[in-house]
This record gives C-alpha cells, structure tokens and sequence, in this order.
C-alpha cells in the first residue's frame, strides 16, 4: 500500500515538473548527456543530419490527432522526453526472415 501512494504521489507531480522524480530525472540526463557517441536532439528544433538517417521519422496529423513513426535499429536504446499530458503510445515489432533456394 505504502509503494501505491508514493507511486500516485510521483504521478500527481508530473504535470507540476517538481517533485523526487524531476530530480532524478536531471540526474539521468547528465548521465546520458556524459555518453559519448550518444546522439540528441532537443524538443522544438530541426529533426535532421545524422539523428534523421539512424531514426528516420514520419509525423502524421489526422482527425485532429498528432501520431509519429520513429523507426529504431534492432539493438539501440531510445530514450524519449517526459511528456506533461496522456498520450497514446504504440510499439510494434517485426522480425523478417528471408530463405533463399
């Protein structure tokens, strides 16, 4: 019950940006920042040079609804920002195998 309540009070502190998890989550973005080879890009700029050909990405605006695909290559970590209000999120996963006669 105690895990429950911290759980709910960590999620009531997400649209304020304050709180134990804004903390941490400064924390790990030095952390990230730190790794070398890691590519960024920051909300609201240009999605381009080497960030849109290892992740290209498709944005669709339809019915009034805001979707985007972001192809990621097998064995890379994607971490993506905290996002302030609900929004559906999908992951979809494919393996193809080709045989050759």
């Amino acid at each position: 019950m105690v895990e429950e309540e911290v759980s709910l009070q960590v999620l009531k502190n997400i649209p304020q940006g304050t709180g134990m998890l804004w903390e941490k989550i400064e924390k790990f973005k030095e952390q990230v920042d730190a790794i070398e080879g890691a590519l960024k890009h920051k909300a609201g700029t240009k999605y381009e040079g080497e960030m849109s050909e290892v992740y290209p990405l498709k944005q669709h605006l339809e019915g009034g609804l805001y979707t985007r695909e972001l192809f990621m290559p097998k064995g890379h970590l994607i971490i993506t920002m905290i996002h302030k209000q609900s929004h559906p999120s999908f992951k979809y996963t494919f393996i193809i195998y080709t045989y050759n006669m």
